[in-house]
C-alpha cells in the first residue's frame, strides 16, 4: 500500500520565510514529511482518507529554515496520523 499526500498550501503563522529560503523550506518539509510518514506506517492505516483541511498543532519557531520545516513536518505527520486512524 502507498500513501499519496498533496499539499496545496502551508500557512505558518508567526514566521517569515524569505523568498530565497522558500526552496530550502519546501525541500526540507517534503523530505522530512516523507520520512515521518514512512516511519509511522500511515500506509498501513485502515481504509483510505481524504482530508480537505488539516490543522496541525502549534510548534516552537526557533532556529533556521530547515529546523522550521522539520518542525512543521512533524506537526503535520502527527495530525495526519490521528485523522487517518479515526
Amino acid at each position: 500500500m502507498s500513501v499519496s499526500v498533496h499539499i496545496e498550501r502551508v500557512i505558518v503563522h508567526g514566521a517569515s520565510i524569505a523568498d530565497a529560503q522558500r526552496g530550502e523550506f519546501v525541500r526540507t518539509l517534503t523530505d522530512e514529511l516523507a520520512r515521518l510518514i514512512g516511519d509511522r506506517r500511515l500506509a498501513d492505516a485502515r481504509g483510505s482518507a481524504s482530508l480537505a483541511r488539516l490543522a496541525a498543532p502549534a510548534i516552537r519557531i526557533e532556529g533556521g529554515t530547515a529546523r522550521l520545516a522539520r518542525a512543521v513536518a512533524g506537526s503535520v505527520a502527527a495530525s495526519l496520523g490521528r485523522e487517518i486512524r479515526r
